[in-house]
């Protein structure tokens, strides 16, 4: 029975660091989730839904569901490889952009208007 519930006791404590949140505008994965609605409206973030504050440089799986008829989401980089996206001003759906992410700060948001940024940084 002593085994039993300190196995349990194991299994819980390993699940509960596991299922832990990353803390705000970190990231635990290498997706990242860009959304532009129907309005002006545009958000982007990690995959467990967390705003993107600083992202260490590598490669990331952007994921982005633009459901703008007249607006075009975009990212754009001040970093060496110079990042330039975008999805078309008409353009209504999901794409999948697979980018390689370097130091630098990038905004984000429909065409000439855009609404956020993040930094990326160095990785240690």
């Amino acid at each position: 029975m002593r085994r039993q519930t300190l196995l349990v006791t194991i299994v819980a404590a390993f699940a509960a660091v596991l299922s832990a949140p990353s803390p705000a505008g970190t990231i635990g994965s290498s997706t990242l989730i860009a959304t532009m609605g129907p309005t002006a409206a545009t958000t982007f973030k990690t995959s467990d839904g967390l705003q993107i504050k600083t992202l260490p440089e590598g490669v990331y799986l952007i994921v982005v569901r633009d459901r703008s008829r007249t607006r075009s989401f975009q990212i754009l980089g001040t970093g060496p490889t110079q990042v330039r996206q975008s999805t078309g001003r008409r353009f209504v759906g999901t794409l999948r952009w697979r980018l390689r992410l370097t130091s630098g700060v990038y905004r984000y948001g429909s065409g000439a208007q855009p609404r956020g940024s993040f930094r990326v940084v160095t990785s240690a």
